[in-house]
């Protein structure tokens, strides 16, 4: 009796991982997604230069993702907004691969944190844009909120100052965002926009924090 519960959950679980589904398991996918992308850039970081790792992580990230699926069918302002956040996307981060942690920490580590914040932040926004929805196919409980945001918060404090100022630049980016879009933020597009937008948001705090940390 109990299998088709746990089966359930294990499909909403891939589910969540393969596209950014809002839903309670979001957190975790993200920082899952982010934690197999960084583990990437750390192994090719050894054997090429940083640019070169870079690609790769991003590479992994996207396929672990739905984004090259919706691009298929996307419209040409859609491409190029896509294309404008993998352009700034891959600046940012190759940017934060000098960063510093302020912790004692093996080499070329510090950016595989960061990815792992970024996109746990990032899904973590989501489930709080579901719990605003209007209508929502499943509502989040109170307690599904505070741990997904936990969850995808937490991960943020091993950064310190700049990591505080990537929340809440990810934080304000999709406060106005719901603000300007609330009808559409249901809708597949607006979901994946919100995505981009929190996790690219994450990383320009971030390196702004770590410019006069």
């Amino acid at each position: 009796m109990s299998s088709a519960p746990r089966g359930n959950g294990m499909r909403q679980c891939l589910s969540a991982l393969r596209a950014p589904a809002a839903t309670k398991f979001a957190p975790l996918a993200g920082l899952g997604v982010g934690a197999i992308a960084g583990g990437i850039y750390w192994l090719a970081v050894q054997l090429w230069p940083s640019s070169v790792a870079l690609i790769l992580s991003m590479l992994a990230g996207t396929l672990l993702t739905d984004d090259l699926r919706r691009a298929a069918a996307a419209s040409r302002i859609e491409v190029l907004s896509q294309l404008f956040y993998f352009l700034l996307k891959y600046n940012v981060l190759m940017a934060l691969s000098a960063a510093k942690l302020p912790f004692a920490a093996p080499p070329d580590s510090a950016l595989c944190l960061i990815m792992i914040c970024g996109y746990g932040a990032a899904r973590s926004l989501l489930v709080w844009l579901a719990s605003r929805a209007p209508r929502s196919a499943a509502p989040l409980s109170h307690w599904d909120l505070s741990v997904a945001l936990l969850l995808g918060f937490c991960p943020a404090l091993l950064l310190g100052i700049p990591g505080l100022i990537g929340l809440a630049a990810a934080v304000v980016s999709v406060i106005g965002l719901s603000a300007a879009a609330r009808r559409g933020m249901a809708e597949s597009g607006g979901i994946m926009l919100a995505s981009w937008l929190a996790e690219t948001c994450f990383y320009l705090g971030a390196q702004a924090g770590w410019s006069y940390v």
